[in-house]
């Protein structure tokens, strides 16, 4: 069985590739633009073009990147899944945030390995799984009122599949952050048409904010705002379909937050309960969920 798993670049960092790990490049159409990190230089635009591939070719949605943040590569994969080989389990990661498949807490600079990115690894994972994601975590429920208010409107009738994971989020709040996941390809094109069908619909509503004299663009609407709703759609589907009865893995985040070339030099792993904090592969100390938001904005 083969998985390929894309993990979205939009500037150089740490760079992980082998027989699973992808990396792509989202947001490559518009990638001269003005972003929330600034302009890009043409050494940095020139080492993502030569690195990897870029989420611009074939169906695409490169341009809606600002908007759509990592769902382009998404989109990408969805209609180009050819040119990744036809893998049997297909998933997405983050340059800085992963799975950590394994769980281990031992220190290795060889990343991809050391997390269980492997064929090997993943075929016994996947074998036991349908679905890999992240523990869920409480704090979706901070703000989504007001996501739930302007622009997240489901209703049994049209999305009857994750209503049900839907109201139970308005319950107890726990959701899978980050838009991460793997999963059997079957359930892949089915999580897209769900997906895109919702954020598509919602475009047609409020227009594109980061797009240039866009009639909807005002302070009013969250930068990125199609990327943060699909967080919360991706965490339905997945309940969606645990209620199925399909089997899903949860599984702790490694979080990468300093890097010298490709050598990690500080990193923490992460539950839904409280992570650990490394300094050249040592830990420095554990802290509590409630204290996690301190490390995430220093």
């Amino acid at each position: 069985m083969k998985t390929k798993v894309l993990i979205c670049y939009h500037k150089k960092d740490l760079f992980l590739k082998n027989e699973v790990l992808t990396p792509i490049h989202v947001g490559r159409s518009v990638a001269k633009i003005k972003s929330k990190d600034g302009v890009i230089s043409d050494k940095e635009l020139s080492w993502l073009m030569n690195s990897m591939i870029g989420d611009d070719t074939g169906d695409n949605i490169s341009y809606l990147n600002r908007d759509f943040s990592e769902l382009t590569a998404v989109y990408w994969a969805w209609k180009n899944y050819k040119k990744l080989g036809n893998p049997d389990y297909i998933g997405l990661v983050h340059y800085r945030r992963f799975f950590n498949l394994l769980g281990k807490s031992s220190f290795t600079l060889d990343m991809a390995k050391w997390a269980g990115y492997t064929n090997k690894n993943l075929d016994k994972i996947m074998k036991k799984n349908d679905i890999v994601c992240l523990n869920a975590e409480s704090g979706g429920r901070i703000w989504f009122p007001q996501m739930n208010k302007d622009y997240i409107h489901l209703s049994k009738k049209y999305h009857p599949d994750i209503f049900d994971a839907y109201k139970k989020f308005k319950k107890d709040g726990h959701m899978h952050f980050k838009n991460m996941f793997i999963m059997k390809k079957e359930l892949f094109f089915e999580y897209c048409e769900t997906m895109f069908d919702i954020l598509f619909n919602l475009q047609k509503k409020i227009g594109n904010p980061n797009i240039e004299n866009n009639e909807h663009n005002s302070k009013k609407l969250a930068v990125r705002v199609f990327g943060y709703a699909a967080e919360f759609i991706t965490s339905f589907f997945i309940e969606a379909k645990r209620k199925q009865g399909f089997k899903v893995l949860e599984c702790p985040i490694v979080k990468m937050d300093y890097c010298i070339g490709n050598t990690p030099i500080i990193y923490r792993t992460r539950t839904a309960k409280g992570g650990t904090l490394y300094l050249f592969g040592k830990k420095v100390c554990s802290y509590s969920y409630h204290r996690y938001k301190k490390f995430e904005n220093s």
